[in-house]
Order: C-alpha cells, then sequence, then structure tokens
C-alpha cells in the first residue's frame, strides 16, 4: 500500500506538470530561426534576440552548432528578431507574427559587414511556416485583452465548436476531467455555460459521500474547504461568494465520474504550498489525498 500511495504521489506531480505545459502549449507559438552566411554555411554562435512589440518582452540566446534555435512558448503576436555575429552585418526582421498553436520557421541570411551597418529584412517573404499543432488564427494583444472572457486570461477561452467535439469525445471514451480553483456563483456560472454545451443533457450533480472516487486510496468522507494561499493573508477559506466546497461531477452512461468539479475551493494551492509553513499542514494533507484518489480513480475506472 505504502508503494501504490508513492506513486500517486509521484502521478498527481506529473499531472499537475502536464497539465501547466499543454495549458500553455494551447495558447503559444513556436518560432524557428536557421542562420546562414552569403554562401549557404551555417553561423553557430550567433546572437538571436527576439522581442515582443506590444508587450516589450523578449528574449536573447545564440544558435546552435547548425546554426538553429527554437524559441517555444512565445505569446501571440508581432515581433522584432535581430541576429548578430562577428564579421556580418546586423540583421533585424520586424513585424514577425506568430500565431496561436503555429511552429514557424524564420531563414536568416547574413551579409558580410563592410561597414557598421544594419540589414532590414522583408519577413513577408522570409517567414515560412513549416508545421501547425492545431487550426489557428493570428490574435494579437489587443485582441486577447477585448475578449468578452472571464479575468481577461487568454488561457480560458471558450471552448470552440471543435473543441467541444473533441473533449466529449475524450470523456466518452474514458477521459477524466478533474476541474478546480474557482468561486463563488459567477465563476460557476461561467463553468455550467461551458459544460452544457458540451453535454447539454447531462446533469452535475453533487458527488455522494459513498462513490467510489472518495474512497480508491484514502476514506475520504470527512472532507472540508481546502482554501487557496490567500488563507494567510485573510484567515477565510472561501473566497467571494462561494462559502461552502462543493463536490459535484458528471456522470457516464455506466455510472462512472468522467468530470469532478471541485468548486469553492483550491488544491492547486494545498499542493504547491505544502512546504510553506505558513500554509496549514491540514489543508495540504486533504489536498495531497484528494489528488491521490482522483488520479488512481481516473486509472482504474
Amino acid at each position: 500500500m505504502k508503494k501504490l500511495v508513492r506513486l500517486a504521489y509521484v502521478m498527481v506531480v506529473m499531472g499537475l506538470w502536464a497539465g501547466t505545459a499543454i495549458a500553455q502549449s494551447a495558447a503559444t507559438a513556436e518560432l524557428h530561426v536557421a542562420v546562414k552566411d552569403p554562401k549557404g554555411a551555417v553561423v553557430k554562435d550567433a546572437t538571436v534576440a527576439v522581442r515582443n512589440q506590444a508587450q516589450n518582452f523578449g528574449r536573447v540566446t545564440s544558435t546552435n552548432v547548425n546554426g538553429e534555435y527554437q524559441f517555444l512558448l512565445l505569446p501571440p503576436g508581432r515581433y522584432t528578431v535581430s541576429v548578430e555575429a562577428p564579421g556580418f552585418a546586423k540583421t533585424v526582421a520586424s513585424d514577425v507574427a506568430v500565431t496561436v498553436g503555429q511552429v514557424a520557421e524564420l531563414p536568416v541570411s547574413l551579409q558580410l559587414a563592410t561597414v557598421s551597418e544594419t540589414v532590414n529584412v522583408s519577413t513577408q517573404a522570409a517567414l515560412v511556416e513549416t508545421q501547425r499543432t492545431s487550426s489557428t488564427t493570428t490574435i494579437d494583444q489587443e485582441r486577447i485583452d477585448n475578449l468578452p472572457i472571464n479575468g481577461r486570461n487568454y488561457i480560458n477561452f471558450a471552448l470552440t465548436d471543435s473543441q467541444v467535439e473533441k473533449f466529449r469525445d475524450f470523456l466518452l471514451r474514458g477521459g477524466f476531467f478533474m476541474c478546480d480553483d474557482f468561486h463563488g456563483t459567477q465563476e460557476w456560472s461561467v463553468f455550467v455555460n461551458t459544460m452544457k454545451k458540451v453535454f447539454p443533457d447531462r446533469p452535475i450533480v453533487d458527488l455522494d459521500n459513498s462513490d467510489p472516487i472518495f474512497h480508491t486510496v484514502f476514506d475520504l468522507t470527512d472532507r472540508y474547504q481546502v482554501p487557496g494561499y490567500q488563507f494567510i493573508y485573510s484567515h477565510q477559506t472561501f473566497e467571494k461568494d462561494g462559502y461552502d466546497a462543493r463536490w459535484r461531477g458528471i456522470y457516464d452512461d455506466h455510472g462512472r465520474v468522467m468530470v469532478a468539479i471541485c468548486h469553492n475551493m483550491d488544491l492547486g494551492d494545498s499542493w504547491e504550498n505544502a512546504d510553506d509553513p505558513k500554509y496549514p499542514e491540514k489543508y495540504s494533507a486533504l489536498g495531497f489525498r484528494i489528488g491521490v484518489n482522483y488520479v488512481i480513480y481516473a486509472m482504474t475506472h
């Protein structure tokens, strides 16, 4: 049993990492820069800088032995890309547009430097998309900020019709979805409106204490509200008008919980701050036990 529990703890941590990575990659792009000299030979150790023109966000790195570098997890928008190497003129590409889900390639051909100069290149001709990770549309930061979404967080886009269909298919084929860290009636309404698109004919119900999801490894009949890190400042377990923790779910046709809903609590914070002496241990203790139960349930049901 101890080995099983330790394995489950590891899986919870892996799941947290994977969830974060999926969320980030779903709303970001990649840019691959390949640098060559006038004769077509690769230029290693060239300095490559990218800067988001709207956010003034930038990264600086060097090309590898193949004269390449791939920028990962770039926020969508327009970038200025500059390349410098000893003996070559500085090359600048402006208005390089990257889109959500896109993997784009920017080939750069450096020119020999005769005097101190900067070569500006046209990105309309230079930028070549090599592959897509999804169907995409260019979305700049202004459009993101103006989207009518809760909190104006672009990771929380409403699901498209295609995403709704894929999400439903994933769950009905045996997938498991657990949601956490949303509070009060307004955020609940946002969640319900989205889930009704996924399952218009399946109700969201309160999970009974006898449900197997609460007893896979730990018996969790007696549960309490697990607050976020804000507890150490507010000394309140609730946020907004989410006074009571609600354990809800959506079942499939075989009585399996396929959507586990942890409303008015923040299990993620209880995991993240388990080693912080200011955050009460009892909340992390319950948070981890719930996470372990949910992981094992998802693997066995």
